[in-house]
């Protein structure tokens, strides 16, 4: 089973969303009346099989916890996790009846979201950039050309539990090395800080993609 995710936490528990994405066709409902189309019937049915195989397998978000997702859950390794579901699927278009919006409002729960494509493409300046990963085996892809967060954010991970571009990595080096020179430039304490950062980052292995 191949699974699209993100992480999201608060001092407590993180949220594991996983992301169901259908073709921005996909049909809601079948040409004539309120019956639900196959397409939107067959997507439901994946989340309720990703329901099953995390709610109802306890063993199966254990493993996710424990193996997937261990080495970015630092430092709050004990917090629980707690799986939710959304599903991006066909165009706002079709729902603009009040009973069919109802309808499919209908399909959601507590821990299950449904959105059309065109909420994705709403207000796109106020949407956050973000790094893609990609887990492998024994460590975590990250994707990206430049540093988009702080990268301290990735420090309680090993080195070699990441692998980066290039590019990526030295633009990382070239963000703590710019805060070290300010730093001392100004006589602020905690530039050590920084030194410890970009070392890290020196360290960190490369892929080629």
């Amino acid at each position: 089973m191949r699974l699209i995710f993100f992480l999201s936490k608060s001092s407590i528990d993180w949220n594991a969303v996983f992301i169901e994405i259908e073709k921005p066709h996909s049909r809601f409902f079948k040409e004539t009346g309120n019956d639900f189309h196959p397409d939107f019937v067959q997507a439901l049915q994946q989340i309720n099989k990703w329901r099953a195989w995390l709610k109802l397998e306890p063993s199966n978000l254990q493993q996710f916890s424990e193996s997937t997702i261990k080495g970015i859950k630092k430092p709050l390794s004990d917090n629980p996790v707690f799986p939710k579901f959304v599903l991006v699927f066909g165009r706002r278009e079709e729902i603009q009846s009040t009973m069919r919006r109802k309808l499919v409002k209908g399909q959601e729960t507590e821990d299950f979201k449904i959105i059309t494509y065109d909420s994705l493409l709403e207000a796109p300046e106020q949407h956050q950039e973000l790094y893609l990963g990609v887990r492998k085996n024994e460590y975590f892809e990250l994707y990206g050309d430049k540093a988009l967060l702080n990268g301290s954010i990735f420090e309680y991970m090993a080195p070699d539990e990441l692998r980066i571009k290039q590019i990526l990595k030295e633009d990382f080096i070239k963000q703590f090395e710019k805060r070290i020179e300010d730093q001392l430039k100004d006589r602020i304490l905690g530039s050590f800080l920084h030194v410890e950062q970009c070392n890290y980052w020196r360290k960190s292995k490369v892929f080629k993609r």
